[in-house]
């Protein structure tokens, strides 16, 4: 009885061994795919916040997004901002939020062309920026 056990015992120990080197191989190659999926998703994922972060700089940190900031702190509306570029324009100014800083760029003396005609805009600009 004993000798039988052991027979059975030894023809199940390689069948017992290749199960378990089957289910070995399915689990390492469960973590390597899971391996794999992290790295692509952490990729992914470090991918969009460089973009994100790429165009958040960009929206807030540029000379544009100054400019219109500064328009929304002053409550001017859209006429008037495209004024206020005009006059950015005449002057021939890099960045157009200069005009924020500088109201001498608001005299009718310095300006001219098509911006003689708007003196009463661009007074009240002046004052509603300046006071």
């Amino acid at each position: 009885m004993i000798h039988a056990m052991l027979a059975n015992l030894s023809l199940s120990t390689p069948v017992l061994l290749a199960a378990r080197s089957r289910r070995g191989a399915d689990t390492g190659e469960v973590l390597l795919y899971l391996a794999i999926a992290a790295v692509a998703i952490g990729g992914v994922c470090g991918v969009l916040y460089a973009v994100n972060r790429h165009r958040h700089a960009q929206r807030f940190n540029s000379h544009p997004s100054l400019f219109n900031g500064l328009c929304d702190r002053h409550e001017l509306d859209r006429p008037a901002r495209a004024l206020l570029k005009q006059i950015a324009g005449h002057h021939q100014l890099k960045y157009p939020a200069q005009v924020f800083i500088d109201p001498k760029l608001f005299d009718e003396k310095r300006l001219g062309g098509s911006l003689s005609g708007q003196g009463l805009q661009i007074a009240a600009l002046r004052n509603q920026l300046f006071g």
